[in-house]
């Protein structure tokens, strides 16, 4: 009788340590899921970033590449065309369309080398940089680019903008948590509206579609827990030592 008693104990002692072990490692799985999640959000933004960048670089090849094109043209046709050019800059400015009116006039600035042409595109592409760090709607990163640009192009103008650094590389920051959240929270609504599967633990069933269960039937034995979870209308899951191993319905 000793014997068995202690056959039994040493049984469900394996068994709980078993248990304990899958805890464990359910909750080192937890882990590294939430880790992946938050590196594949991080990457996401990262790109994002980069991917504006370039865009923007791309566009800057472009405007420098159309300008040395178009410095081939004959300086008399931009002298035929200043006056209207000017005028243009002037109603493009005062609708605070910057990079237009900077686009208006810097082919000729450059062909010409005109210092009136040349602070009229300076000019432009300041008010250009400002507006574009000013601006509240646009993401925090977004703005962060524009401010590096600024302070490389035109570092004199752009000194009294470095402290602004700070602040909006914080915003980013910020937004960058912001959504980490909210991808975490698009992964547990996924879970949810999926529904169940088997190998699932018994939180993630209830984090799905399914819910809590009306009842539990649970039986312990010396080789583990086994619950039957009773839904109503012909539905049941079935678990073993936390682990969906059965679904009915």
């Amino acid at each position: 009788m000793k014997k068995r008693l202690l056959s039994i104990s040493v049984i469900f002692l394996v068994a709980t340590i078993a248990a304990c072990g899958n805890h464990e490692q359910e909750v080192k799985n937890k882990a590294v899921e939430q880790r992946l999640l938050t590196e594949k959000v991080l990457a996401k933004v990262k790109a994002e970033a980069k991917a504006k960048v370039k865009e923007e670089a791309e566009v800057k090849a472009e405007a420098e590449a159309k300008v040395e094109a178009e410095a081939r043209i004959q300086p008399s046709s931009c002298v035929a065309a200043m006056d209207e050019q000017k005028e243009r800059y002037k109603k493009l400015t005062a609708q605070k369309k910057y990079w237009e009116a900077a686009t208006t006039v810097r082919s000729c600035a450059a062909i010409l080398n005109d210092p009136t042409l040349k602070t009229m595109l300076a000019d432009a592409e300041v008010r250009n940089y400002i507006a574009l760090i000013n601006d509240k709607r646009s993401e925090a990163q977004s703005r962060l680019i524009a401010l590096d640009s600024f302070l490389s192009d035109y570092p004199d103008q752009a000194i009294e903008f470095k402290k602004r650094r700070l602040q909006l590389a914080g915003e980013a920051e910020r937004e960058n948590r912001d959504s980490e959240v909210a991808a975490t929270k698009s992964a547990v609504a996924t879970r949810k509206r999926d529904g169940v599967s088997l190998g699932m633990s018994e939180e993630d069933a209830i984090a799905s579609s399914w819910g809590k269960p009306r009842h539990i039937n649970r039986t312990q034995t010396s080789y583990g827990t086994s619950e039957q979870w009773v839904y109503g209308n012909g539905n049941y899951l079935y678990f073993t030592d936390g682990k969906l191993t059965r679904i009915q319905n």
